[in-house]
């Protein structure tokens, strides 16, 4: 959750403004991090239902949302990566997948709704031949909007203000996607309804870009920590 001067997403939302949101699916190639020598730095990758208010504000933490996606970062100097899910209000961080994963590794990940408000992530390395599913229930979930996103992970979230934590400096990552709204489904770039494209900010400093739009995909640029 972002708030004042501050946005922790660089891609794209887009609201469904007719039926609803049932399945997205995303790709990409886990990008390498570059460390520093001390500290904690983290970026994730991610694709979600419901993480967006349609009208582009971010919900609070009792909104509904399910994703599935990888993080990359460096923990004093050494970098890790590890594929994860989470589905709020129930749960509130990210949970481990237990997968090998590795910088250069190819990823598709999906969220999908099942029926009787039950959720489905799937995140699979196609590189190493592995992947799994997780099924959660989401009883009041709206299913009104889809995200393709590059994060700078935040804690300590409370009273609509967090803590960020340092962007990790991570290579150019390529996101393809596909969504499924009102029974039909689209290239990312072939939705039929209102897009949000969103920065990494920080006081007035865009630390993370998307690019426009290009043959169902897009990519994110890292600028600055």
């Amino acid at each position: 959750m972002a708030s004042g001067l501050s946005r922790n997403w660089a891609g794209y939302v887009v609201g469904a403004t007719r039926g609803h949101v049932t399945c997205v699916e995303g790709s990409w190639v886990q990008p390498k991090v570059t460390c520093p020598a001390s500290g904690q730095t983290s970026v994730a990758i991610w694709v979600g239902i419901d993480g967006s208010l349609p009208a582009g504000g971010l919900p609070d933490s009792s909104a509904a949302l399910a994703q599935t996606g990888t993080v990359g970062g460096c923990s004093n100097g050494r970098a890790e990566y590890s594929a994860w899910y989470e589905f709020l209000p129930d749960l509130q961080q990210m949970v481990s997948f237990h997968l090998p994963l590795a910088a250069g590794d190819k990823i598709w990940a999906q969220v999908s709704y099942i029926g009787k408000g039950q959720f489905t992530a799937t995140l699979i390395n196609l590189t190493q031949r592995v992947g799994t599913t997780q099924t959660w229930l989401l009883q009041h979930a709206p299913r009104l909007t889809v995200e393709w996103i590059v994060e700078d992970p935040a804690t300590g979230c409370s009273g609509g203000s967090c803590t960020f934590i340092t962007l990790a400096r991570f290579a150019s990552v390529r996101i393809s996607g596909a969504a499924t709204v009102g029974g039909l489904r689209y290239a990312l770039d072939a939705i039929p309804f209102p897009y949000l494209r969103t920065s990494v900010s920080r006081r007035g400093h865009t630390l993370a870009a998307p690019s426009s739009l290009s043959s169902g995909s897009f990519r994110v640029v890292w600028k600055r920590s």
